[in-house]
């Protein structure tokens, strides 16, 4: 794609970790024999020219429909590679999606996850936790059956369909219901990841500590791997109650990314993201760059960060360090998404939207996809350290060490984040 601008050369952060490719792939492989790979993940990304950060790593993706087709055959081998680590005889898999049903993109995305996986030789059969029984196409016209899910003690059916197991692709913003609860077949990811139990900060503090690993292999800033943040909980945009307190956490969150943007010469005005601590969807977030555009919300504004997924409140907030994006497709802004199956890289796209500026939240209204031109799986031997193939593989370097992140919060997990 000749309308991507960031494509060359490399910055160097990007030299750095290139010309380490043998050190960086044998530590991610070490660090992934250590702990499981989440079963499957997709990470956004946000490259400003100097640092690369992650800005959100999901469990449960919704966009395998964006995937080049060229990705398929090796995401659909590694769904049945991790299927069959967890049980040998996997036949049938109860695939359960969202239960939103207008949404018809992310129908296509349902449609691409079932057709990996009858293309690895696997039965699916797509299941309602709300008991409907619905018919539904997607927006690229693909017919979708799903059924009403029934439990038999610790085994769940459909109809005559008896599953081996259960793959999520619905993130439980709710909680867990008692269906899923104390299975006697596997559930993947774990029903303690999804967004009732995670939060976004376990996260990240999780990342920041792998990030700093890295560094110190690469002899580089951790700061350029890394996007900043802090939480201030008990926030009401309703009752404008905990606003001081938000208030204090930007301002002082915004001294801090302009002492490091001195040190590492960087012009961009510094701005933080507010976000809700748990939740996806693109769903209470915002943009602001002082205290006083906290303080002056209005009430439009206050009613958008309100509620999240589902309606559910968001009293417990993230800022989390801006970092502007210098990529742009077609001339408008996009960011990098990067695909993953059990920890290996299987492709990735990128989100652009042409209603919003290179420091706003882009998974929003107007926003459209652009599938990478090469492969960002890991090669073999090191990629070239002056084109698109070198800063995709980077992208991937980065999306793993954010799932290595989630895998190691997921072992220390025993109890809900807090």
């Amino acid at each position: 794609m000749s309308d991507i601008t960031l494509s060359a050369p490399l910055k160097s952060l990007e030299r750095l970790i290139v010309g380490a490719f043998a050190e960086v792939e044998s530590w991610l492989r070490s660090a992934f024999t250590e702990n499981t790979a989440p079963f499957y993940s997709s990470v956004d990304l946000r490259n400003n020219g100097g640092k690369i950060a992650p800005i959100d790593t999901n469990l449960f993706p919704g966009g395998f429909n964006n995937l080049p087709m060229h990705c398929h055959p090796l995401a659909a081998n590694l769904l049945s590679q991790r299927m069959e680590s967890l049980c040998p005889t996997m036949k049938s898999v109860l695939l359960i999606p969202e239960s939103h049903t207008r949404n018809l993109a992310y129908l296509d995305n349902v449609a691409t996850l079932k057709l990996l996986l009858e293309s690895a030789g696997i039965q699916v059969c797509l299941g309602r936790l709300d008991g409907a029984q619905l018919n539904l196409t997607s927006a690229s016209g693909a017919a979708l059956e799903m059924c009403p899910i029934e439990r038999n003690e610790g085994r769940l059916r459909c109809g005559d369909f008896y599953p081996c197991a259960v793959l999520l692709n619905n993130d439980l913003s709710t909680g867990v219901p008692p269906l899923l609860r104390d299975l006697e077949i596997p559930t993947m990811p774990s029903v303690q990841m999804g967004w009732a139990t995670r939060r976004k900060s376990s996260h990240f503090h999780h990342y920041r500590r792998a990030a700093e690993q890295l560094a110190t292999l690469l002899g580089a800033d951790p700061y350029l791997l890394c996007a900043d943040f802090s939480v201030c909980p008990k926030v009401d945009f309703h009752q404008r109650e905990g606003m001081e307190c938000l208030a204090t956490a930007v301002d002082e969150t915004l001294k801090q990314i302009l002492q490091k943007y001195r040190e590492h010469d960087i012009d961009d005005k510094p701005f933080v993201v507010l976000k809700a601590k748990r939740g996806t969807y693109g769903m209470g977030v915002m943009t602001v760059d002082s205290a006083a555009a906290v303080l002056s919300l209005n009430r439009r504004q206050r009613n958008k960060m309100a509620v999240g997924k589902e309606g559910a409140p968001i009293t417990d907030v993230l800022i989390q360090e801006g970092v502007q994006t210098a990529e742009k497709v077609g001339g408008s802004a996009a960011e990098p998404v990067v695909y993953m199956i059990d920890g290996t890289v299987t492709g990735g796209f990128y989100r652009v939207n042409q209603n919003r500026a290179n420091n706003e939240n882009l998974n929003s209204r107007g926003m459209s996809f652009a599938p990478f031109p090469v492969s960002c799986s890991p090669p073999i031997v090191a990629p070239p350290d002056n084109d698109t193939a070198g800063r995709l593989y980077v992208y991937g370097v980065i999306a793993r060490l954010a799932a290595l992140a989630a895998a190691r919060k997921s072992a220390a997990a025993e109890t809900p984040d807090k």
